[in-house]
């Protein structure tokens, strides 16, 4: 699944008939998007071990390890708002996706920063 975020400048009255909302509307706008989505894997790569490589700092944090920091978070899964459509689905990959996809905050029971529990399940 892939995600993609425009913001919703036609909505907006000053800028209906401009050439920015005009380009939005494009096709070409369209396509060129289009070939440039970021699937969730990637789009989770680049929140953890991608984002700790470019920040240099992939010796300590970004993956689940021995001697590495102990940042996570603990997902509740069972959230009718977020999960309803995966009723009797527990494969975690499935689970993960969906909640990189469509979660947010009401679906975090837990918050571990640096192995120290921040926010209690």
């Amino acid at each position: 699944m892939s995600c993609l975020f425009l913001p919703c400048l036609p909505a907006c009255p000053g800028l209906a008939g401009s050439k920015v909302a005009a380009a939005i509307n494009s096709p070409e706008v369209s396509a060129a998007a289009m070939q440039h989505q970021l699937s969730w894997e990637d789009a989770l790569y680049l929140a953890t071990a991608g984002g700790a490589a470019a920040l240099g700092l992939d010796s300590v944090v970004g993956h689940f390890a021995v001697g590495m920091a102990f940042d996570a978070l603990l997902v509740d899964c069972g959230l009718p708002e977020v999960f309803d459509v995966l009723q009797g689905q527990d494969e975690p990959l499935v689970l993960l996706e969906h909640f990189v996809s469509n979660g947010d905050d009401r679906n975090i029971t837990g918050v571990w920063v640096q192995g120290r529990l921040c926010k209690p399940a």
